[in-house]
C-alpha cells in the first residue's frame, strides 16, 4: 500500500546505478553544483513533490541528477535520517508533508544548505 515518492525511486536508482555499492559520480556532482551556483537548480520542494512525468522531457536530467544527489547526501552523510525517511515512505499512501524535515531534524532551509554543501564537496 505504500506509494513511494518519485524523487526517492529515481534518486535511489540513479545512485545505485552510478557505481559499486552506490556512489555519486563527480560529473553528476559538478553538473548539479554548477546548476546550484547558476540559479538553474530545482528547489528542494520541487524535487520532493516531483511526479513521474517530471522525469521525462526537457527537465529530465535536472530531476534525475538532483534527486540522485539528494539521495546520495542522505545515504552518505545522514544514513539514520534516510532510515527514518524510508520508514515513512513504507507507510500506506503518499508520504506526509514534512517527512524529510522530521527524519533529519532540520527545516527545509537546513536540508537545502547541507545538501548544497555536500554537492559542492563531491564536485571537487
Amino acid at each position: 500500500g505504500a506509494d513511494p515518492s518519485s524523487w526517492l525511486n529515481e534518486g535511489m536508482a540513479q545512485w545505485h546505478e552510478s557505481g559499486a555499492e552506490g556512489s555519486l559520480p563527480v560529473a553528476v556532482a559538478r553538473d548539479v553544483a554548477a546548476a546550484m551556483a547558476g540559479g538553474s537548480a530545482l528547489q528542494l520542494e520541487e524535487i520532493l513533490e516531483a511526479e513521474p512525468f517530471d522525469f521525462t522531457g526537457e527537465r529530465n536530467p535536472r530531476f534525475y541528477f538532483e534527486s540522485a544527489t539528494l539521495f546520495a547526501w542522505l545515504a552518505e552523510r545522514r544514513p539514520e535520517a534516510l532510515e527514518k525517511y524510508l520508514a515513512e515512505e513504507r507507510q500506506p499512501g503518499p508520504v506526509r508533508p514534512g517527512a524529510l524535515e522530521r527524519a533529519t531534524g532540520l527545516d527545509a532551509g537546513g536540508i537545502a544548505r547541507e545538501w548544497r554543501e555536500y554537492v559542492v564537496a563531491k564536485s571537487r
